[in-house]
């Protein structure tokens, strides 16, 4: 029973090995684009929430409610 146990956990250990690889991901360079944010002043007072969607190169503000 207990060499059961050893062949058993030494298959498992072997198997879980695994000889494949992670893809390499290339990302490619920006093209240097700037987006200038419309959030207002910022901080504490700050009058909008600003979402940028980075591959549409483009934002969404939306108004800060009083008490959020």
């Amino acid at each position: 029973m207990k060499q059961l146990l050893v062949i058993t956990m030494a298959v498992a250990v072997l198997a879980s090995c695994s000889k494949d690889q992670d893809p390499i991901i290339v990302v490619p360079p920006s093209n240097g684009s700037q987006l200038t944010l419309n959030g207002g002043n910022g901080g504490a007072s700050a009058e909008n929430a600003v979402y940028v969607d980075f591959s549409a190169d483009k934002q969404d503000s939306t108004k800060e409610q009083a008490g959020s």
